[in-house]
């Protein structure tokens, strides 16, 4: 069973991220959705109870990977996952990582998988 987060999904693609956020929320998951980097920073900074933060690689500005590190910064123990169509950066070792395209049940299994354990793994 999949807790009830919040989730902080992050995707530039509005498209990606609203099907992803649907998927979460018809799980029973707690969303909250940022198209950016920058306002995913502002976003944690404004709660302090995101349990996962779910964010795309490759994004204009910020990559993910770049808003893992600083998003650690303001929540030591936030868990992150990532996702990815394609990129020739790597998440860092032990970190999860959904390719896009993914199924509903694979989003969900890897979110009910990321958020038991500490998995802020950006160094």
């Amino acid at each position: 069973m999949i807790p009830a987060g919040p989730v902080l999904v992050v995707d530039d693609d509005a498209d990606v991220r609203t099907v992803v956020a649907a998927i979460l929320d018809d799980a029973g998951v707690l969303v909250l959705e940022a198209g950016s980097g920058c306002d995913a920073l502002a976003c944690l900074r404004a709660t302090s109870c995101v349990a996962l933060l779910l964010t795309d690689i490759i994004m204009p500005g910020m990559s993910g990977i770049e808003l893992a590190r600083a998003a650690c910064l303001i929540h030591p123990a936030l868990r992150v996952m990532f996702m990815t169509g394609y990129t020739p950066q790597v998440p860092p070792p032990g970190a999860l990582m959904l390719r896009k395209p993914f199924r509903a049940q694979a989003l969900i299994t890897l979110v009910e998988r990321a958020l038991p354990v500490r998995s802020c793994l950006v160094t």
